[in-house]
């Protein structure tokens, strides 16, 4: 379905003095503004801040409280004209009076809300606040609370928060927020490293392979890769010296494995604890103030150096560093009706990427989602609401989760493109499949499938792995995990190759030695899988695999010819240089006596063992 076949479906009854097109009066999707007359869809205020398309003529600005109608823009008339000012306070406080900078600890609004104090509860998550979510309440049990994210939920830069699901072995993880999951071990039991919500415990650190216990003052930095852990180690646990005494970096210090620990000092280009950015000066108004925190409308890429003020109609898709300024799109002008709207945000059954923006069309094979920066936004969502789903029986689009080259409905990805409930869409123009739980295949969302639909055989009768149990062939039976395996399940038997460091014996290890290992998951502290049994990690370097003893000498006649080809193929050989061994140079020690070859691994990840 394409937007102009959707402006066909609409019915047009617009007022004479209505000065837009006729199809956007009261269409149920937009506020727009400057057109001579209220929109419906501004709602009874006719407020200009719920403005989604501004029709004004370059250089004026809809009238407050009466945004079909059209004014010259003035500064301080509280409205931000695009390209021209940056902000307007309407002669209250937090623009100045130039309306080009935003007064230290003020955010502006750019459709005419004026400038106020961030405050937790406003929609934004103020970085520099020490928020990390926030939804628009101060409410509990929604995900955020006190603009801090609650245990069993993910949030979202303006899209939310939404529960998470321990146990199901995907670490569901926002990087811009830091929040949700920290771990994810396959099970719901506590003192493991992972808890119930998959949280990392205190004394633990966490990676995609499982958790460790990590000691405090042992000089070496464990971490975790999503949080936990040490932050740093100085083979102590004194305070006041930068690493406290659980091993976090105290405030005002800056610490790294090499140098130890030094105190934090704005304006030396160097990132410290406690920290937002550091652009070589003290001065505000350039992106990083005096304190080295971020400044809304700028965005300094957390990283040391000069900072870059975010502009909707460069042709750069940013976002500030504060939450203030976001752009879902920017194809490099301030038109409507392209796909991405004078104030960069991508418009009604369009989506918009890195590349530009383009028609949702349902049925072309094409599955066009979101993913130009925290996508999808109907234009008419506002910051910190859930995105709702698109109109039942069609309406306009705001992305698709399946295309399977039609839009009909009942066979897994309905008339809209949106993936039915109970069925599992592989790839566009394929296709969907509804997975059966009990036929011995696993589909879709099916974690196992025994051939069964029981309970309390490792296979629940929703087909979802249960917790302490290991599924390693479709349609055969799961069988307990050892209660010492302490690496992720999906390590255990997979036909991956040989793990060890896990606490118990992988049965891909075909000899339990030392050499036999693929990969090796034991952490920094215990770097080494022992000689004595590979499942348990120590301190000791293994020593090389001993060389096979060698069998009896064979000596046969060869006639005189043989011996001269063979002289000559000898005399070749020590003319040319030789191709490194295994120990010399392909993931093996230095020359003589590489053994293992561990020690030039990075040991916090997963990591393929070398066999000399």
């Amino acid at each position: 379905m394409t937007w102009a076949f959707i402006f066909l479906l609409v019915p047009t009854n617009a007022p004479s003095e209505w000065r837009c097109p006729p199809e956007a009066y009261a269409d149920g999707f937009s506020c727009e503004c400057g057109c001579g007359i209220a929109d419906p869809d501004c709602g009874e205020a006719n407020d200009r801040e719920r403005c989604n398309n501004n029709f004004c003529a370059a250089g004026t600005v809809p009238l407050a409280h009466s945004a079909g109608i059209c004014a010259p823009n003035t500064c301080g008339d509280g409205f931000v004209l695009k390209g021209v000012e940056s902000c307007d306070d309407g002669d209250g406080a937090g623009c100045d009076d130039t309306c080009q900078f935003v007064t230290a600890g003020y955010r502006c609004s750019g459709l005419g809300a004026g400038c106020s104090v961030p405050r937790c509860g406003d929609g934004f998550p103020d970085r520099e606040l020490g928020e990390r979510c926030d939804d628009g309440n101060e409410e509990a049990g929604d995900g955020c609370n006190a603009c801090q994210p609650e245990a069993g939920f993910v949030c979202r830069m303006f899209v939310g928060c939404t529960p998470t699901t321990c146990g199901n072995f995907e670490i569901e993880y926002d990087w811009d927020t830091q929040t949700g999951e920290t771990c994810e071990d396959g099970d719901l039991e506590t003192g493991d490293g992972c808890d119930d919500l998959c949280r990392t415990e205190p004394g633990w650190a966490c990676n995609w392979e499982g958790c460790r216990p990590v000691i405090c003052g042992d000089g070496v930095v464990s971490r975790g890769d999503f949080g936990g852990g040490e932050q740093c180690d100085d083979s102590n646990s004194d305070t006041g010296d930068g690493c406290d005494g659980n091993c976090q970096i105290e405030p005002g210090w800056q610490c790294d494995d090499w140098s130890g620990c030094q105190q934090a000092i704005c304006g030396n280009l160097v990132i410290s604890n406690g920290e937002q950015c550091d652009d070589g000066n003290r001065d505000d108004g350039d992106g990083c103030n005096g304190s080295c925190m971020s400044e809304p409308g700028w965005s300094c890429a957390w990283t040391a150096g000069p900072c870059t003020q975010v502009v909707c109609g460069d042709g750069v898709q940013m976002s500030d560093d504060t939450g203030t300024l976001f752009e879902g799109c920017d194809d490099a002008n301030q038109n409507d009706g392209d796909g991405c709207d004078a104030g960069c945000r991508p418009e009604p059954g369009f989506v918009c990427d890195r590349d530009g923006c383009r028609q949702i069309v349902c049925g072309d094979g094409i599955i066009d989602v979101q993913t130009g920066g925290g996508g999808p936004f109907p234009i008419d969502a506002k910051p910190g609401e859930p995105v709702p789903p698109p109109p039942d029986g069609g309406g306009i689009l705001t992305e698709e989760t399946c295309d399977d080259g039609n839009d009909v409905a009942g066979d897994g990805c309905d008339a809209t493109c949106r993936l039915e409930e109970g069925w599992f869409c592989e790839a566009p123009m394929q296709p969907c499949v509804r997975p059966e739980c009990g036929d011995g295949k696993v589909e879709g969302v099916e974690q196992c499938d025994d051939g069964g639909v029981v309970t309390d055989d490792g296979c629940s009768d929703k087909c979802s792995r249960e917790p302490g149990w290991v599924c390693r062939t479709a349609g055969e039976a799961c069988e307990p995990l050892p209660s010492a395996w302490v690496c992720s399940v999906v390590f255990y038997g997979s036909g991956d190759g040989c793990d060890c460091g896990c606490g118990s014996r992988d049965p891909d290890c075909a000899d339990e030695v030392v050499w036999s290992c693929d990969f090796n998951h034991c952490l920094e502290s215990s770097p080494w899988p022992t000689v004595e049994d590979p499942a348990v990690c120590g301190m000791t370097e293994p020593p090389p695999q001993p060389e096979p003893e060698p069998g009896p000498e064979v000596v046969e006649e060869v006639d005189e010819v043989e011996v001269t080809e063979v002289a000559e193929v000898a005399e070749v050989a020590e003319s040319e240089p030789t191709a490194p061994t295994r120990d010399e140079g392909c993931g093996g020690g230095p020359p003589g006596g590489a053994g293992l070859g561990l020690g030039l691994l990075v040991l916090a990840r997963r990591r393929r063992a070398s066999n000399p």
